[in-house]
């Protein structure tokens, strides 16, 4: 037999190095083949679920002060719609003692109901 085949394939024990040395170079292979691939294809990218979170963490407080903002907001447009309806229903009552009409007394059931729905709302975002 040829003596470098002799040497390389002579016992078990190369035999195991050089197949444990072959499937080292074909993973490394792929491990360094496998990223451009994935890119040139067009794949979504894999991340994890710690790099997501730390990603969107930023993102999600904002929201939450922004809705905390928005609630506010809401809160205060209601304070003041109930105070222009409130007004208005003072007027109205007013118009109604200086010239008694069913327009008058219409418009004082529809201030009254608005009233109600607006203290319903503020009521329920104070809980």
């Amino acid at each position: 037999m040829n003596p470098v085949a002799d040497f390389f394939w002579g016992t078990w024990l190369r035999k195991a190095i050089v197949s444990v040395c072959g499937v080292i170079a074909a993973i490394s292979g792929a491990v360094v083949a496998i990223p451009p691939a994935w890119s040139t294809l067009g794949l979504p990218e894999v991340a994890s679920k710690t790099f997501v979170n730390q990603t969107l963490k930023p993102i999600m407080d904002d929201n939450a002060k922004i809705h905390l903002a928005q609630a506010t907001t809401a809160q205060a447009v209601n304070q003041l719609l109930l105070a222009q309806y409130q007004a208005q229903l003072y007027q109205a009552q007013k118009d109604k003692v200086a010239a008694p009409s069913p327009t008058v007394d219409q418009r004082i059931e529809e201030l009254q109901q608005q009233i109600a729905a607006i203290q319903a709302k503020i009521n329920s975002q104070g809980q």
